[in-house]
C-alpha cells in the first residue's frame, strides 16, 4: 500500500476492497490461487486491515492540500 501511494503512478487498481469469502469459487476456480481471497482493504467478515487506515489516512492529507 505504501509503495503505490508513494509511486508516480496516476492510477492504483483494487481487485476487490473486501477478501473473498472463502466459501466462494474465484475467476479460475475453488482456491486455485489463494492470495486471491486476500487482497481486499477489508476482511470477508468486515474487520477492517490496516492498509485501509492508511488509505483512509493519505486521503484525508490529500484533502487539506
Amino acid at each position: 500500500m505504501k509503495d503505490a501511494m508513494h509511486s508516480p503512478a496516476e492510477r492504483v487498481y483494487w481487485y476487490s476492497l473486501v477478501d473473498w469469502d472463502p466459501a466462494r469459487e474465484a475467476i479460475e476456480g475453488f482456491h486455485v490461487d489463494e492470495h486471491e481471497y486476500h487482497l481486499g482493504l477489508v476482511t470477508y467478515t468486515g474487520k477492517k486491515k490496516p492498509a485501509w487506515n492508511y488509505l483512509r489516512h493519505c486521503l484525508q492529507k490529500e484533502q487539506l492540500v
